[in-house]
């Protein structure tokens, strides 16, 4: 019984950690006085900068399916009015311009995220997302780009991923 008892224990430990996803914030660049009216979040990934989030093909931590495969599926939500983005003022962004990304409801004066986006990358490859913002302060938009980059991967005998 007390076997039991330890292994349920061991396996609820084992799916709180694996469902403990971390999101990497990414502010995609553009003037500081309109960083904080929308950024990226990006399940799992690595932040190299003000613009890309990186992750491995095959690194269950950003790679959605989870596979080497070839390609990396990115988790990507925005988030409006970050208020925690030094020399920035946030605003009531009023519209997001053509992003397909949803989840959001405007006009927006918290701090709120929408829903996951998947966006697939080949491996040894880039893909830029770009989005607009528009609010009712100065400056009155905010463009901000995030580069996808998807790094081959081979698995090491250990079940690791390394790079190629």
């Amino acid at each position: 019984m007390r076997v039991v008892g330890l292994l349920l224990m061991a396996i609820s430990i084992g799916v709180f950690t694996l469902s403990d996803a971390h999101a990497t914030r990414v502010l995609g660049g553009g003037p500081a006085k309109s960083d904080c009216y929308l950024a990226f979040e990006v399940t799992g990934a690595t932040a190299s900068g003000k613009r890309i989030a990186e992750c491995h093909d095959g690194d269950a931590a950003c790679d959605t399916d989870g596979q080497a495969n070839g390609r990396c599926e990115f988790a990507v939500s925005l988030c409006v009015f970050q208020t925690d983005v030094t020399g920035c003022t946030p605003i009531t962004i009023t519209k997001i311009q053509k992003s397909g990304f949803t989840g959001l409801t405007f006009p927006a004066s918290a701090t709120a995220c929408g829903s996951p986006k998947t966006i697939k990358v080949r491996a040894g490859q880039r893909k830029p997302v770009t989005v607009v913002a528009h609010g009712d302060g100065k400056p009155k938009v905010d463009r901000d780009q995030l580069s996808l980059k998807c790094s081959k991967a081979v698995a090491s005998p250990m079940g690791a991923f390394l790079d190629e």
